[in-house]
């Protein structure tokens, strides 16, 4: 049975008559890693910016599991969470490759995965 953490409810976000989410719907479960992939302007910012209650939605809903209604939040609704949505943490002179030994280093991994990570991205 999965444990759900959070879900999304026709997730719809419009800046200025420009669409950028349109009906998102996902589904995530606790303990998984879940990643947004796509192009510059797919909305994946947006949507992190929604989940965090950073930005309100113009339509649709973000649902929260366990219900979070013991703790302080900025904004009504809206659970306690940490967030950093910028720029990924890499260093712009360096490889792929070299950047993911950087954090295999800092984070005391095994370089064994870093081809297949690198094959897995088309990298």
């Amino acid at each position: 049975m999965m444990t759900l953490l959070l879900r999304t409810e026709s997730l719809n976000k419009v800046y200025d008559h420009q669409h950028v989410l349109n009906s998102v719907n996902i589904t995530i479960e606790k303990n998984t890693i879940y990643g947004l992939v796509g192009p510059n302007g797919a909305g994946k910012s947006t949507l992190l910016k929604i989940i965090s209650g950073i930005v309100s939605p113009t339509k649709g809903k973000v649902i929260f599991y366990p219900d979070f209604s013991n703790t302080v939040a900025i904004k009504k609704d809206t659970p306690v969470i940490g967030s950093i949505i910028e720029e990924p943490a890499l260093y712009k002179n360096l490889t792929a490759r070299e950047n993911l030994k950087v954090l295999v280093k800092l984070f005391g991994l095994s370089e064994q995965r870093i081809d297949e990570v690198l094959r897995e991205v088309n990298l």
